[in-house]
């Protein structure tokens, strides 16, 4: 018993030693003159800059998506689908919920045994990336541009 008693009083002394030592209070501040360096904000600046360009990869996708012309081209439609399915309960739910964001412009289609749900048709790419803009700033994260036939 006594030996418990001994290792906590032990540890309480070295405790309180340890902590006491690292009283903040007596140290001084004094003022340091910081040099400007002028080139870590530049260089903040250009980093910035570059972080901030458009994304070129999405010129890039629109490119690959547009319909070729000619007299024998199909008539190519764009459509932003966000969520694909393989029982149909689970997405008349996503289109339920997507209708509440976008109305009668979103639908479900089955194509390769999966319940596809998708918004909108459009003839263009632009039209495409504006429409798929505004389904990810709605929440529908995942979303992406692909082609119909239809």
């Amino acid at each position: 018993m006594n030996s418990k008693k001994f290792s906590v009083i032990l540890v309480s002394l070295l405790f309180l030693a340890y902590f006491s030592a690292c009283d903040s209070s007596s140290y001084e501040m004094e003022d340091v003159d910081i040099p400007k360096d002028t080139s870590r904000i530049t260089r903040y600046n250009e980093i910035k800059q570059e972080v901030e360009k458009p994304k070129p990869e999405i010129k890039e996708e629109a490119q690959k998506l547009e319909p070729t012309v000619g007299s024998n081209a199909p008539q190519v439609k764009y459509t932003v689908q966000i969520g694909a399915y393989e029982v149909e309960s689970n997405a008349q739910d996503m289109l339920n919920k997507a209708r509440s964001y976008f109305s009668s412009d979103a639908y479900f289609d089955l194509d390769d045994n999966m319940y596809k749900v998708r918004i909108g048709k459009v003839s263009s790419t632009n039209e495409a990336l504006l429409l798929l803009d505004k389904i990810k700033s709605a929440g529908f994260y995942d979303a992406f541009i692909t082609k119909v036939d239809k």
